[in-house]
């Protein structure tokens, strides 16, 4: 394990940065991968034994609880760092100039994604010298490993998938389905209210205001054990046109996944509705 000394340059990378013996500040930063699940006490404690045998000045010790998903819509580097609170605080903190050297146990521990080149150029910028302990320092190596981490991530999506179909098909996360299903065998199949959810969408297509769809449609209910036809509400209105479960995906967790029934409503039809290009 290559040593940083203090007054000399740092050879973690390709680039160097020289600090002042008196101004070694370190930050350790642990966080839980889906990969090996070794946990954050395991990781600060040879994080702490490396920065001790180093000599450097630990002010502040960090786990992360929330994983970064991948989610619609994160375009940049700092909107990707959000996803992680105690991540992007440590940027932060950096941008104040609080710390110059951040100590993660190996390279998807400090990021996962595309942007991982990207974002620790930025700590680089900021005088931060990022070090992973169990992985290469050398900017190529890590770039090498950058793709690596994403190939498992994508083989990690795939398995979770496929065990959300299986528990969906026994029935073991859906609890309640939205208007327009039942159980049948453990499956949802659409019921009597199918054909209300599909004249919902029909009405909104066509540009019908909410409160007309409202008076419009009617829906089964059954009330002391009798089936009524009752007047939609406005928050169910609401609820159905949101609710990707008509077209195929399920959200579990705060993961969209594909389920195997039979949608109510196409793709195209739910993106017109919704104003998804």
């Amino acid at each position: 394990m290559m040593m940083y000394m203090p007054e000399k340059s740092s050879n973690h990378g390709n680039n160097s940065i020289i600090t002042p013996l008196d101004s070694i500040k370190t930050v350790i930063y642990a966080r839980v991968s889906t990969n090996d699940q070794v946990s954050t006490e395991a990781q600060i404690k040879e994080l702490r034994q490396e920065a001790d045998k180093n000599g450097e000045d630990i002010i502040s010790v960090v786990e992360e609880k929330k994983t970064a998903k991948d989610k619609e819509g994160v375009y940049d580097p700092v909107s990707y760092m959000k996803l992680r609170p105690e991540f992007y605080n440590l940027y932060l903190k950096a941008k104040n100039k609080e710390f110059n050297i951040l100590r993660v146990w190996k390279w998807d521990r400090f990021c996962r994604s595309d942007f991982q080149g990207i974002i620790f150029r930025m700590f680089k910028d900021l005088s931060v010298d990022v070090i992973a302990l169990r992985d290469s320092n050398d900017e190529v190596v890590r770039g090498i490993q950058g793709v690596l981490s994403k190939a498992e991530i994508n083989k990690i999506k795939e398995r979770v998938e496929l065990r959300h179909q299986e528990l969906l098909q026994q029935n073991r996360i859906l609890n309640r389905l939205p208007l327009g299903y039942k159980f049948f065998k453990n499956q949802p199949v659409p019921d009597e209210n199918a054909e209300a959810v599909k004249q919902i969408f029909d009405l909104a297509s066509k540009g019908v205001k909410l409160k007309e769809i409202c008076n419009k449609v009617f829906i089964t209910k059954k009330v002391n054990g009798r089936k009524l036809k009752i007047r939609l509400s406005l928050s169910t209105c609401k609820r159905v046109l949101k609710n990707k479960f008509y077209v195929g995906i399920y959200k579990f967790r705060g993961q969209e996944i594909k389920v195997v029934y039979l949608a109510l409503i196409n793709i195209e039809l739910f993106n017109e509705v919704n104003n998804i290009k």
